[in-house]
């Protein structure tokens, strides 16, 4: 007996000691761990915060693997731009991404929820103004059966699920499953990035497959059994050769922000066909790409072969217009304005695209477009209305250029031009494997679309297909 109440009060003090709440796990600083090696557009350290400039789908990843429960608190200033900053981020094994001010229309939340984007959610999604210089911060908290999105503490998005309903826009892939983050265009400052695991420890990073390169502008997601989009650094394409035999394809480009990939796949799958490719552009000699689109080490200059007003449509057996926002200067029918005057184009070249392609729907070749360069189709006018009108149509997601742009709200996807110009739009991603935009495709008639940089290959190969069954 002379024991007993030590051992019941230890037992007591053991009982008591169960019900009291687990201690808070500490955060832990991401700010070193971001893996600049990999990082797509300009990146810096500065005073221990993170800056990047502004670029398309700039982004870092972050070299940490996270739990299967977590919270994830990013800092940052948007200093210039007005679109999205970007927190990429995994659930269950599932990379996703949560941006704020998305699409020129200030969406905020995560993209994508059953394959649909913020614009295509069935639930309307909270809108997000930044105002650059100042402060903002979002949390997000991953559990297993849902996960929460808040900013400056107010929710503002929740995916309930394990997870296996979330996907990432190929704009935003990083090259392995972990955290990251992110600017589109527009230059931010990240103050903190932090991260803390929920009832189990952190892991470090693994590469979803080898990467030696850093990724392009827009890394690509291949599904299994299908040949990997080109490199970041691809080989240049071999020059077309002077005269011969073979049927002659013409590429239009931009002498400024041409997007590379969406010349330089297309053109190695046709030259591989058996095609000779030849580059137009709106002026003779240099053409120079959007950054981060894909071209190597040497800038990804190309020399366009022809001024539009020179050449003879007569030669050739189809015409592919490739995106990059300088292919807005090609727009016959737009009646907007681009904040980058570059993008407008004169009259006169415009009127020559239109004509071009009329010459090409004339003589029943195929016409392409790419992208953005699917826009170039849309304004086109042919017997008085647009090539696309009531056409099936593959189109970007990405955003328009700046500008002004009658009828829409705000800046528009890029697939708007086809879509207020009458054509049947696929959604994204919804042609093939849903994972990816690669095989995203469409042929309706004479007519060709690809929806973005990742379907570049397939377009090519589409198009060498058509061109060797007539």
């Amino acid at each position: 007996m002379s024991f007993r109440f030590p051992l019941v009060a230890l037992i007591a003090c053991l009982a008591a000691s169960a019900s009291l709440p687990a201690a808070e796990t500490a955060w832990q600083n991401l700010l070193e761990q971001a893996d600049l090696d990999r990082a797509v557009g300009t990146w810096s350290r500065k005073e221990g915060m993170l800056q990047t400039a502004a670029s398309p789908g700039a982004r870092v990843p972050l070299q940490v693997q996270p739990a299967r429960e977590y919270d994830y608190r990013v800092t940052f200033t948007r200093t210039s731009g007005v679109h999205s900053i970007a927190l990429m981020f995994v659930v269950n094994g599932h990379p996703t991404v949560c941006d704020i001010d998305a699409w020129g229309q200030h969406l905020a939340g995560i993209q994508r929820v059953s394959g649909r984007t913020l614009r295509e959610r069935a639930t309307p999604p909270q809108r997000v103004t930044l105002k650059n210089g100042e402060k903002s911060t979002v949390l997000i908290e991953v559990r297993r059966d849902e996960v929460r999105v808040l900013l400056d503490g107010k929710a503002i998005d929740t995916v309930r699920g394990d997870g296996t309903a979330l996907s990432i826009v190929d704009e935003w892939r990083l090259p392995t499953e972990t955290l990251g983050i992110g600017s589109w265009d527009s230059a931010a400052t990240f103050h903190a990035v932090e991260y803390r695991p929920v009832g189990e420890p952190a892991v470090a990073a693994t590469p979803v497959r080898p990467a030696t390169t850093p990724p392009s502008g827009t890394p690509s997601s291949t599904p299994a059994g299908r040949d990997r989009p080109s490199p970041a650094s691809p080989a240049r394409p071999a020059p077309a050769q002077a005269g011969g035999d073979k049927p002659r394809v013409l590429i239009v480009i931009a002498n400024q922000d041409f997007f590379y990939r969406e010349y330089a796949d297309p053109r190695r799958e046709l030259e591989q066909a058996g095609f000779q490719v030849e580059v137009a552009a709106a002026r003779q000699g240099a053409c120079r790409p959007h950054p981060n689109s894909g071209q190597g080490n040497d800038g990804g200059t190309v020399q366009a072969d022809h001024a539009l007003a020179d050449v003879k449509p007569e030669r050739y057996a189809a015409i592919l217009f490739a995106g990059g926002w300088g292919a807005s200067q090609y727009q016959y029918a737009f009646r907007g304005r681009y904040r980058n005057g570059g993008y407008n184009g004169s009259p006169e070249l415009r009127n020559r695209a239109n004509e071009l392609i009329n010459a090409f729907v004339k003589e029943d070749k195929y016409v392409a477009g790419l992208c953005h360069g699917v826009s170039v189709l849309a304004w086109s006018r042919v017997n008085g209305k647009s090539l696309l009108d009531g056409r099936a149509v593959c189109a970007a997601t990405l955003p328009s250029p700046d500008g002004q742009h009658p009828g829409a709200s705000g800046v528009p996807a890029s697939r708007w031009h086809a879509e207020t110009n009458g054509a049947r739009l696929h959604p994204g991603n919804s042609v093939g494997n849903p994972n990816t935009s690669t095989d995203d495709i469409a042929v309706d008639g004479k007519v060709v679309t690809g929806q973005d940089d990742q379907s570049a290959r397939e377009l090519g190969r589409t198009l060498a297909t058509l061109l060797r069954a007539r």
